[in-house]
């Protein structure tokens, strides 16, 4: 039944590109998208909203919804990134929507990101390639989504203690960056904190400043430095900067951390367990 539906939607595309190209979603293609998506979500039902029939839903939908005023193509996409739909189309679209819209630095990441899963020799890598030096000539800096600091104030935590050994740690890491759209394991905002490496405060971490969302997946940035990166909009940071004393903490086993009750006899911060203060 999908099969049918993108078909007809790039039948549609073929036969109305002057439509397409004009003001979006005002009259016949505004009918055709709602019947089309009302079918995807036909298609999903009579799948019993199995996953891999839902990602490529997602996908068409927001092949559908190309140009929407409220973003429905976006809302889409990354439904469908998270779903585990073809990760190199997906992201090779979504970086030329969102380069288009004036998200360089975020094109860039989606752009990357393709080269890295596709390899060296595919050919999406040297589309993605293409894109990425024209962006470099507009003055765009590289990756800059995934060197973000988080940095938003937060509850400050009394105390707090690593959330994880250092091979649980790696452990971690190892199966987010392998399986990047994996459930297990997330890293969940108010539950989760950061330590300051310089005062020894704790703070939680915050949902996702673009998106909301509160889960995150650790992943490596395009320069191979270690980050929670959002679940949902794949946006991140690679450092916590402290609301307290400004300091920059990476993220690591030493610095992720659970809040605790208070000791018995009081020993200092979150970092009493780590460094012995």
């Amino acid at each position: 039944m999908l099969d049918a539906i993108d078909v007809e939607f790039q039948m549609f595309v073929d036969t109305k590109k002057a439509s397409i190209a004009g003001p979006p979603y005002m009259g016949s293609r505004a009918v055709f998208a709602e019947a089309l998506t009302a079918r995807c979500g036909q298609a999903e039902q009579m799948s019993g909203n199995n996953r891999e029939i839902l990602a490529r839903s997602n996908f068409i939908k927001g092949k559908i919804w190309q140009g929407h005023p409220e973003k429905l193509d976006f809302t889409y996409m990354y439904k469908a990134l998270d779903l585990g739909y073809d990760e190199i189309q997906v992201r090779l679209r979504l970086g030329v929507k969102e380069e288009e819209r004036g998200s360089k630095a975020k094109a860039l990441e989606h752009f990357h990101r393709v080269i890295e899963v596709a390899g060296p020799d595919h050919p999406a890598s040297a589309r993605a390639a293409k894109f990425i030096l024209d962006l470099r000539k507009q003055g765009v800096a590289e990756g800059p989504a995934e060197r973000t600091v988080e940095e938003r104030p937060a509850e400050s935590w009394e105390y707090a203690e690593p959330a994880l050994g250092p091979h649980a740690f790696d452990a971690r890491v190892s199966l987010h960056v392998k399986l990047p759209n994996t459930e297990q394991s997330l890293v969940k905002a108010g539950i989760y904190g950061i330590g300051c490496v310089r005062c020894q405060g704790a703070h939680p971490i915050a949902p996702c400043e673009n998106c909301g969302e509160t889960s995150y997946r650790f992943g490596l940035s395009t320069e191979g430095v270690i980050g929670l990166f959002c679940a949902r909009c794949r946006r991140g940071f690679t450092q916590h900067r402290c609301p307290e004393c400004s300091a920059f903490s990476p993220i690591s086993h030493e610095t992720l951390v659970l809040k605790r009750d208070p000791p018995k006899a009081k020993s200092g911060g979150f970092f009493s367990r780590l460094f012995g203060s």
